[in-house]
């Protein structure tokens, strides 16, 4: 099962890349914070892999704050390995760009041949939440039995509130943050219709379809 066929159309892909990932809130924040994490970590982050990597955003700012960091950045979306392709030219020589799916267990198959068998750090953002939870689990346990001792796994994420009011200031924190984002760019939609086309993009409606299949089979 792959995770989000959505995230193959590439208007999908350069949507989210140019305006909703662009004006998550707090983004800067939690780069900075992963950035801070692996800095003052006692093991050296010399090997790493991006799980879901998308376009490669996470894996730039650790190839560019540990000029020794090689790492690998995974992801299943074509047009999303063209853009970290291009995000990343400069570090081909110390990043390898893979396309699998990390919602099969095979996926460190494409990665620890060759007498590698430990990383010193996994990273991701914004993508675990679209597996479903057996198979979350699944992944963590992988990726503890692939990290070195004192690794580290930083996951940025979002999940899932457990009222309507919860889930409905997310909402609200995403769209105010969208229109902000937008608000200097040459046509910039007004606020209503960023809240219009945020509850109704394909990406979320392919999610909730998803997550009441589960629901439905138990």
């Amino acid at each position: 099962m792959e995770t989000v066929s959505s995230w193959k159309n590439k208007m999908v892909v350069e949507s989210f890349i140019k305006g909703q990932r662009a004006a998550l809130p707090n983004a800067i924040d939690q780069l900075n914070v992963m950035l801070h994490i692996l800095r003052h970590n006692e093991v050296p982050t010399k090997t790493f892999v991006d799980l879901g990597g998308g376009d490669g955003i996470l894996s730039h700012l650790i190839l560019e704050q540990f000029r020794e960091a090689r790492g690998y950045v995974l992801d299943f979306s074509d047009p999303m390995i063209e853009a970290a392709n291009k995000r990343l030219e400069k570090y081909l020589d110390r990043v390898k760009i893979i396309k699998c799916d990390i919602a099969f267990p095979d996926w460190h198959e494409k990665i620890f041949t060759g007498g590698m068998e430990k990383v010193d750090a996994f990273v991701s953002g914004y993508c675990i939440h679209h597996l479903h939870h057996g198979r979350k689990y699944e992944l963590y346990q992988e990726i503890y039995d692939r990290l070195e001792h004192n690794g580290l796994f930083i996951n940025i994420e979002h999940v899932a509130s457990k009222s309507a009011w919860g889930e409905m200031l997310s909402d609200e924190a995403f769209i105010d943050s969208i229109f902000e984002y937008e608000k200097n760019l040459e046509n910039a939609r007004s606020r209503e219709q960023i809240s219009k086309d945020f509850h109704n993009r394909e990406d979320k409606k392919t999610i909730y379809c998803f997550l009441w299949k589960l629901s439905a089979n138990g």
